[in-house]
């Protein structure tokens, strides 16, 4: 099964380019690549809110190719989504173990299958989005966690205490699971482990101090802001009413077989406590809070398919329990797997937000460009620059009013032989957009250059939903001034 899981992610790693959300490629990559261009220890703002920890991983690997004078784009990324392709193995790896000790052989299998070829899995696998690289910590914590109940090791609650630790570092919201960890070994268990689990806490939590200080010279500053940003901005996003992510997972799990799902995961606090319970508090807690997005529940994925597959293939095979042995679950599962294997193909091929990325690797590889003219007059889209390694001056123009003013500089700067171009993110008004150039800078001609199409998820994205899924194509127009 683990060779399987690694092929279907080799996949996503050759064809699965781009990024899924603002965070997995300004809040990671743009950091960490703007830390070896400016050199700055300021590239989080003023009040730094997100631990360095993790973006500075991606750091020290740009670095390590810079040294080698590698620095094209396309080929650091790759190995970055490799590296993340196979450090996502350990959650199957790990969740068939725990499975396995929870209920059995049968029900791992289940859970293997799951973890390795749920729909978003390997598209997940190959982002570097903290909310799914924290699970993997979390996973390989909380079996170790629950190794400690029978084994009596003080190794292994060291482990779980320093795995849970990182994921908290990684994602603060993390901090539930080592927090209710820690409170059930201290009542449960016995009060040494919960000592030794609570230092491999202290460990990490003085190594994101003394990070902190290095950087931002304030000790422990970036999670006291995070908590003061997240309560100062609870209803400043996207939010929804506390039953947001029931429904999700519904319907992530399909119908009838989620409610299936649901069911198993409630039954399995009888099989492992120690996972269920953190689990089902980071659930609770963030159904409670205003702001929702559906990647903050990612972390817990995992876990909802180890402990729902548990529950039920452990009550399945307890006698006296014969619905689960009827043909509607079994359809129902069988269903399931159809629509998953459908869903699956096109999102482990997806290239997400294909127009913004290769608009920009297309001019990096041209010669002589000069400058660029961002039309952002229908929709303003932040542009992962990373892609852009050569320094063309870049001009975004929000209001239309504004293209004479920018035409005139770049007109005043012009030499022969440069070019200059204009990047056009929209998807059918386009007519509208050269007319407004036309009228707005009528010394200029401009002859289309390249039109980048978005990828097939993109575009299914933004025809189910275009007012929070805009600018999926772009437009490259070469502007002329000789």
């Amino acid at each position: 099964m683990l060779s399987v899981a690694v092929l279907v992610r080799l996949v996503a790693v050759i064809y699965s380019k781009g990024y899924l959300a603002h965070d997995d490629h300004f809040c990671v990559i743009q950091i960490a690549s703007n830390f070896i261009k400016t050199g700055s220890l300021r590239f989080l703002g003023d009040n730094p809110h997100r631990s360095f920890f993790y973006p500075g991983f991606h750091y020290l690997i740009f670095k390590a190719f810079n040294a080698v004078n590698i620095y094209r784009p396309e080929i650091m990324m790759f190995f970055v989504r490799l590296v993340h392709a196979f450090f996502s193995l350990f959650t199957v790896f790990f969740g068939y173990k725990l499975t396995r000790r929870i209920a059995g052989k049968d029900a791992a299998f289940a859970a293997g299958l799951l973890l390795s070829f749920y729909f978003i899995m390997p598209f997940l696998a190959v982002r570097q989005l903290i909310e799914h690289v924290t699970s993997v910590f979390l996973v390989s914590g909380i079996y170790f966690g629950h190794l400690y109940r029978t084994k009596k090791s003080n190794k292994l609650i060291f482990l779980s205490g320093l795995l849970l630790a990182i994921a908290a570092v990684v994602r603060y919201q993390s901090a539930i699971f080592f927090l209710v960890v820690l409170v059930y070994i201290f009542l449960k268990e016995d009060k040494k482990g919960a000592g030794i689990f609570a230092l491999a806490g202290i460990i990490m939590m003085l190594m994101q101090g003394f990070l902190d200080l290095a950087l931002f010279n304030k000790f422990l500053i970036t999670p006291v802001n995070y908590i003061k940003f997240n309560l100062e901005n609870a209803t400043s996003y996207v939010t929804g009413p506390w039953y947001n992510y029931i429904l999700l997972i519904v319907a992530a799990f399909v119908p009838p077989f989620s409610f299936y799902m649901i069911w198993g995961f409630v039954k399995s606090h009888k099989l492992s406590k120690i996972a269920f319970y953190p689990t089902a508090i980071f659930f609770i807690m963030h159904s409670a809070f205003p702001g929702k997005q559906e990647r903050f529940i990612f972390p817990i994925i995992p876990f909802i398919i180890i402990l729902g597959i548990s529950g039920l293939w452990y009550w399945k095979n307890s006698p006296g329990n014969d619905f689960l042995k009827k043909k509607a679950f079994k359809w129902s599962w069988i269903f399931f797997w159809i629509l998953n294997i459908v869903v699956l193909v096109p999102t482990t091929l997806n290239y997400s937000q294909k127009a913004r990325i290769v608009s920009l690797l297309y001019l990096n590889k041209k010669q002589a460009v000069t400058s660029i003219i961002i039309d952002k007059t229908e929709v303003s889209p932040m542009l992962p620059y990373f892609y852009l390694t050569k320094n063309p001056e870049i001009f975004s123009v929000k209001k239309e009013e504004n293209f004479p003013e920018v035409f005139n500089e770049i007109k005043s700067n012009h030499e022969k032989g440069k070019k200059h171009f204009i990047i056009i993110f929209t998807s059918n008004k386009l007519e509208k957009h050269l007319d407004m150039l036309k009228n707005y800078i009528p010394a200029a001609t401009f002859k289309r250059d390249k039109l980048i199409s978005p990828s097939l998820v993109d575009y299914i994205l933004h025809k189910m939903n275009p007012r929070f899924n805009r600018a999926k194509v772009s437009w490259i127009y070469k502007m002329g001034i000789d």
